[in-house]
């Protein structure tokens, strides 16, 4: 069959596997020669060459000779130091030049002893095999900050047009209080405060459940909510303070009244007699007394003194402008509604039509129909202790030219003293009309005009 080929087996220590002795570690040395007497015979076609600590010693033909024990002791010194080395995951080039040993060539391992690891374990892999690549870590999404506690950042009349409250600023500028201003009323519509939180968050949030609502130091349960208080529009000024944690904040609301009186009544003028003229005339003085009195004596008030910016429109009666009844944001005011009895048509004197015809009250009660001259007036509260005053002298006369003997005349002046203030750029009517009246009756007898039982009441 040709030429015979001696094959050497040796011990798997040369073959690249770690020996079962040497990881138990109580053989010498010597112990790991295996002796060359063991051959098998190959065709020429299964030839091979050891690696550099190869596998096999191969004899071709007679030039053959065994592996000398430097050579194995070599060997064994190459794969310590390849045990000592990471384990190889994956067999590399340098595998393939290493025959692999006869089956059951490798001495079994002790029980309990685990084997080298095969091929393709995740054992670390061989020097100059590039590792996987390790990146920086993933971000992190950023913990958001704790949200802060709400605290209250100020207090808003949320209904100002309904309530007719609003802002007015300070006698004392930016550095005084926050002021809102309204009419008094008994009826009308409540302002409604608002406390304002930042951050903002609803009434129903837990954050804001122990906000407390005091007015001029009384705790006032809130209305609806807890961020909503109503406030009383009885005259008076109230101090209405809203406290959340370590927060507060405070306005004044002022709900303003003006007491109008006629301390002397309304005052005829004598009748006349003998051969004087009909003119009969009646005089009232009225006086306004503001309520609250702070809101005039305070040192930080709402500043609604000086003169008005805002001047009434439209005219009265006789075509003469109202613009003229006001000269500072308080004023007395009146409004008149006329009528005028004539049974026989007598023909008014020139230029007097006017005060002979029927006048309405008018639509709007700030309006005063009958007032275009601040010339009766003291409409400066803050030089006359909180009161405002005017003097009203309704006059009716009568020429004997006009009409026959037995004409009567009838002059039936009701009128509606009040008081009103300008704020928000708008006139208020801030307090009750005082009504009083005067009616001039006159008959014409022998000529003349006579006075027929006229009368003043309030």
């Amino acid at each position: 069959m040709g030429e015979q080929v001696e094959v050497q087996t040796r011990h798997p220590v040369e073959s690249g596997h770690a020996p079962a002795a040497r990881q138990r570690g109580d053989r010498p040395l010597s112990a790991h020669i295996a002796p060359l007497t063991g051959s098998r015979s190959l065709s020429p076609s299964s030839r091979s060459s050891a690696g550099p600590f190869g596998g096999t010693g191969v004899a071709i033909g007679h030039g053959f000779s065994a592996m000398p024990i430097w050579a194995a002791s070599s060997a064994r010194t190459g794969q310590a130091a390849r045990e000592a080395a990471p384990a190889r995951q994956d067999a590399g080039p340098a595998d393939a030049a290493v025959a692999a040993p006869d089956a059951g060539a490798a001495p079994a391992p002790d029980a309990g002893v685990a084997p080298p690891p095969d091929a393709g374990t995740t054992a670390p892999p061989d020097a100059g095999v590039a590792a996987p690549a390790v990146g920086p870590p993933a971000p992190t999404a950023p913990v958001p900050a704790p949200t802060p506690a709400p605290v209250i950042s100020g207090l808003t009349v949320e209904n100002s047009p309904a309530a007719i409250t609003y802002q007015v600023p300070s006698n004392l500028g930016g550095g005084g209080r926050q002021h809102w201003v309204n009419v008094a009323s008994r009826s009308g519509t409540e302002p409604v405060l608002r406390a304002d939180v930042t951050p903002a968050v609803g009434a129903g949030d837990p954050a804001v459940a122990g906000l407390q609502w005091t007015i001029n130091g009384t705790v006032t349960p809130p209305s609806g909510d807890v961020l909503h208080v109503n406030v009383p529009r009885t005259a008076g000024k109230r101090v209405v303070r809203a406290t959340l944690g370590g927060s507060s904040a405070e306005v004044t609301i002022w709900s303003v009244f003006v007491s109008v009186a006629c301390p002397g009544g309304v005052a005829l003028s004598p009748a006349p007699t003998g051969a004087a003229p009909y003119v009969r005339s009646a005089t009232a003085n009225f006086r306004g007394t503001i309520h609250p009195a702070s809101i005039i004596a305070d040192a930080d008030r709402p500043n609604l003194a000086g003169a008005n910016t805002v001047a009434p429109t439209g005219n009265n009666y006789c075509g003469v402008a109202l613009s003229g009844g006001v000269d500072h944001k308080w004023d007395m005011s009146r409004q008149l509604n006329q009528t005028v009895n004539n049974p026989a048509g007598i023909v008014p004197p020139a230029g007097q039509a006017c005060f002979w015809s029927a006048v309405a009250f008018p639509a709007n009660t700030a309006t005063g129909n009958d007032d275009t001259t601040a010339t009766d007036e003291n409409n400066d509260p803050y030089a006359g202790g909180g009161v405002i005053t005017s003097i009203d002298t309704p006059r009716q006369p009568i020429p004997d030219a006009l009409g026959a003997d037995g004409n009567t005349l009838e002059f039936d002046l009701r009128f509606r003293e009040f008081a009103r203030l300008e704020y928000n750029r708008t006139w208020w009517r801030v307090s009750q009309f005082f009504p009083w009246r005067v009616v001039f009756r006159a008959r014409k007898v022998a000529g003349r005009w006579r006075d027929n039982g006229s009368t003043a009441t309030t």
